[in-house]
């Protein structure tokens, strides 16, 4: 795999994380318009059906804590959306904080 896209899609289908600490420097987006570009590259190997749009870090006290230079946007993938009633299999979303 010679790209972040590639490596971030291949983790999520295999439900894994990225050794961030371990990418080259020049993997890591340094602007908005960078990571918007990787986000795009992301789903376009991942190839699933957008449903919408979800956004983040939407207080100024969060974007100064993570040094964003603003709100972040990103993409909401249609197999991630969930009905209720469902019952979440920590197997499922491995990595996370139920």
């Amino acid at each position: 795999m010679n790209t972040l896209a590639e490596k971030l899609a291949n983790a999520w289908v295999k439900k894994e994380l990225i050794d961030i600490k371990s990418l080259q420097s020049d993997f890591i987006p340094k602007t908005r318009e960078d990571s918007h570009k990787i986000q795009q590259e992301l789903h376009n190997f991942l190839k699933r059906p957008i449903k919408g749009w979800k956004i983040g870090a939407v207080t100024k006290e969060i974007q100064k804590e993570e040094g964003f230079d603003g709100p972040m946007i990103g993409r909401i993938i249609s197999d991630t959306i969930l009905k209720s009633p469902i019952e979440i299999k920590y197997k499922d979303v491995p990595h996370c904080m139920l």
